[in-house]
């Protein structure tokens, strides 16, 4: 349905990648190029800028996908905060209605300048959004679902992950960011969370600031 196609961007593409992410690959740098024809394709339609294998219109929401199955190891096929990052395949926290998370910026490089749909070599977002401090949220994590993208993730230092708002769901619960911090003030994304309602008192404490992450 071309009218469905048109309206409900989000929906489409998180049931393209969905479907797409839960296929084994023989070359994993293949992730992003064999997706590339749809993308270009509906990139006429939607009139959006493609990034790493989100779009710009909905890339807030859409940074709330979740590793599915088993961890891969596959790393550096994309930045961090994309989903064509990992092997494994991935699934969208569907539910969002409130985007509580700013996007700055985000800047991709192609790794062929003539294949914008293709491979990439690096990327860049910028995202202001409310955060706690890994020390900080110790006590209330005990009430989050946390999914990391990678087994490694699991053993980070408390003391350098970030838990980032990015919205609320339909049940009113929070979901988010983890993020790692890497030398020269710059993040990498290993993982995603959510919380129940009682978790939404949290981020309602005034002494809760919104904070820009560059994440790679």
């Amino acid at each position: 349905d071309k009218s469905v196609i048109e309206t409900r961007q989000d929906l489409v593409w998180e049931a393209i990648v969905e479907d797409y992410s839960s296929r084994e690959l023989t070359v994993p740098e293949d992730r992003l190029p064999a997706i590339a024809g749809i993308a270009s394709e509906l990139g006429k339609i939607w009139e959006d800028v493609y990034l790493a294998g989100l779009w710009r219109k909905c890339l807030v929401k859409h940074l709330a996908w979740e590793r599915v199955g088993r961890f891969s190891e596959t790393d550096n096929l994309a930045p961090t905060w994309s989903w064509a990052s990992i092997g494994s395949g991935v699934a969208f926290h569907q539910n969002i209605v409130t985007i509580a998370a700013d996007l700055v910026d985000c800047q991709v490089q192609p790794l062929d300048e003539r294949a914008t749909f293709g491979q990439v070599k690096g990327g860049m977002l910028i995202l202001r959004a409310a955060c706690l401090g890994g020390l900080q949220a110790k006590g209330p994590s005990s009430f989050w679902r946390q999914v990391y993208d990678h087994s490694s993730s699991i053993a980070s230092d408390v003391a350098d992950m970030y838990y980032v708002l990015l919205g609320r769901n339909l049940e009113q619960g929070c979901i988010g960011l983890i993020l790692r911090r890497k030398a020269e003030g710059k993040f990498t994304r290993i993982g995603v969370w959510s919380g129940s309602r009682v978790d939404v008192q949290v981020w309602c404490r005034d002494t809760i600031e919104k904070r820009v992450f560059q994440m790679v």
